[in-house]
């Protein structure tokens, strides 16, 4: 591969990422929920088109290049369609009210809000909650099926079914967008929310692609959360969602070197940790506790403030993070919060004391093929003096690691052991 093809690759990455759900969000507005399909069609159309317009050189504007082709082949396939039988509305036989159109569709305030209404209209109860979460994913997030793959623990067969599925019955159903005041459906933002801590999560820690850190992700998840909560969200638990964000997003800068690798949390520099970010964060997580529910947003939260507010890793106070991992645990059951969890222990009691906890719920058998699994084993190994069994467990993590960055980081951690043995 060239260099310009891998620049290319990479700059296609990234515009999907930033791009994709925009350009599809528009033309839902545009033709209802029920053409889903042919949005993302229409879209993943201009994509292709500038893999292949943009072989031999990019263009100045890559993202005007692409809403342009975006544009142009909307209406062409409106000027197709007003040949043949209308299937909805009037729309098909008016391409230039699309171009009247396209244009407010696609500013940036009225992108945001459509994409909560379609977020929204997407969880309609006939719809199962684990499906509106991945249609939210795939419409709105523009997550590739191996990412909701991954997210969710399913073969890739499995998930392109489920979406299939949730199309149909949008379709089936005459599901519109022309849904009761999003705020009010209280019933769906459940679902709505979950997505967005997703779509974060993508960002802060990404399962596919060449960083470990996508800050598109991060930023489109703060900007609709941000609209939740401005524009009627009275809802604690958004604030909750919001503050979370913004504890994580406050070490950005720290946790990758100008080299490109991984500096974990103890080795951070917390002169660099944003505490205009962090100040935000604790106006968000003080409102968020006026409500009288208690969430997993909440205790992500406190936790993600108790890392913040130490003044050094030492320092952070272990005990009571397992305290909330308690709490998590019980509202919220998952193996993902027993590894954390033990991994505070470890810290607030011993190495020793947290594999025993990791061996008592057989973490290894719940977590496997989950490469943060082996590598805390590894890390936790080192710690109480057994480089050896220590090497395969972060040999493992190496084999089981999706990302470049995350393999040299398990690979200098190896390295390091090795020089200090």
């Amino acid at each position: 591969m060239t260099d310009h093809q891998q620049h290319l690759e990479l700059e296609l990455e990234k515009l999907f990422r930033e791009h994709y759900g925009k350009l599809v969000t528009s033309l839902i507005s545009y033709f209802g929920l029920k053409e889903i399909a042919t949005a993302e069609d229409i879209v993943q159309e201009t994509f292709l088109a500038a893999a292949e317009s943009w072989e031999r050189v990019l263009p100045d504007k890559p993202s005007a290049w692409l809403y342009r082709v975006c544009k142009n082949k909307t209406i062409n396939y409106l000027k197709k369609q007003a040949n043949h039988h209308v299937r909805s509305r009037s729309i098909y036989e008016s391409p230039t009210h699309f171009e009247q159109q396209i244009d407010h569709l696609l500013l940036d305030h009225e992108l945001k809000e459509s994409k909560l209404r379609v977020m929204f209209a997407l969880c309609h109860p006939i719809i199962s909650e684990r499906t509106q979460v991945m249609l939210i994913l795939k419409i709105i997030g523009g997550f590739s099926v191996d990412q909701i793959r991954i997210v969710f623990g399913l073969e890739k067969e499995a998930v392109k079914k489920i979406l299939s599925r949730g199309k149909r019955k949008i379709r089936d159903h005459g599901i519109t967008l022309h849904t009761p005041f999003l705020f009010q459906l209280k019933s769906r933002l459940r679902s709505v929310q979950r997505a967005l801590y997703i779509i974060f999560n993508e960002g802060y820690r990404a399962s596919t692609g060449d960083s470990v850190i996508n800050k598109s992700f991060c930023k489109e998840a703060i900007f609709l959360t941000d609209m939740l909560i401005r524009e009627g969200g009275t809802d604690p638990s958004n604030n909750a969602l919001m503050a979370l964000m913004l504890f994580n997003i406050a070490r950005f800068d720290a946790r990758i070197a100008e080299t490109g690798e991984i500096i974990d949390l103890e080795h951070q520099n917390r002169q660099l940790w944003d505490q205009e970010v962090i100040g935000w964060a604790i106006e968000q997580l003080r409102m968020a506790r006026k409500g009288r529910v208690l969430t997993s947003y909440h205790l992500e939260a406190g936790i993600s403030s108790l890392h913040c507010l130490a003044s050094s890793f030492q320092e952070t106070q272990w005990c009571l993070i397992v305290a909330y991992y308690n709490t998590l645990q019980r509202l919220n059951p998952s193996a993902f919060v027993q590894l954390n969890r033990c991994i505070a222990l470890s810290y607030c009691a011993s190495p020793e004391a947290a594999i025993a906890e990791m061996n008592r719920l057989d973490l290894e058998h719940l977590l496997k093929g989950y490469y943060l699994f082996y590598v805390t084993m590894g890390k936790l190994l080192i710690r109480m003096g057994e480089p050896e069994r220590a090497e395969e467990y972060l040999q493992q993590g190496v084999l089981l690691s999706n990302l470049e960055q995350e393999k040299n980081y398990i690979q200098k951690l190896i390295e390091t052991m090795k020089d200090h043995s």
